[in-house]
């Protein structure tokens, strides 16, 4: 075996693994008032996304119950009386982007997903946190081309999930 042609198998095949991590890793939250309780096996959820403009109310629901259902995945038991939980996802910018212009001009045709969330104990409608999330993706050529804003929503609301569950 050829060592220099190894080395650039070996190259390519980590700049692969790379870039197919990039889409789907969850976004951080930048907190405005820290989460003064994380949501657990016990508790109920229930996830309402808001947009201010650029998504359908199809859309809201789709998202929606991406949160909901991360969230009881990501959760934890810790065998007390569950509470109930609204969290409620304002969206401040979503941008599906443009297949064709990510995957042949770098950095055109993003796509974007980002928002504020508060995290509500109901029925008492106590905020106990809010935060921050963006998640966006840029990446040209055929891995542009084939990334859709569903990975993209998938992977925010994930970001989503573990943070008000206390999981990364």
């Amino acid at each position: 075996m050829n060592i220099p042609s190894f080395f650039s198998r070996l190259l390519l095949l980590s700049a692969a693994f790379a870039l197919a991590s990039c889409a789907s890793y969850a976004p951080p939250a930048r907190f405005s008032q820290q989460l003064s309780t994380i949501i657990t096996a016990e508790d109920a959820v229930h996830t309402t996304v808001r947009s201010s403009g650029g998504m359908f109310e199809t859309d809201e629901q789709r998202l929606a119950g991406k949160i909901t259902t991360q969230a009881r995945t990501l959760a934890l038991s810790n065998g007390a009386k569950g509470k109930s939980f609204e969290i409620v996802v304002d969206i401040t910018r979503y941008q599906r982007g443009n297949t064709a212009a990510r995957a042949f001009l770098p950095g055109m045709g993003d796509l974007i997903i980002e928002g504020i969330v508060s995290v509500y104990q109901v029925p008492s409608n106590l905020r106990v946190g809010e935060f921050t999330v963006s998640k966006s993706f840029g990446a040209p050529g055929l891995y542009g081309l084939v990334t859709s804003m569903d990975t993209i929503e998938n992977a925010f609301a994930q970001g989503v999930a573990q943070t008000v569950t206390g999981r990364k």
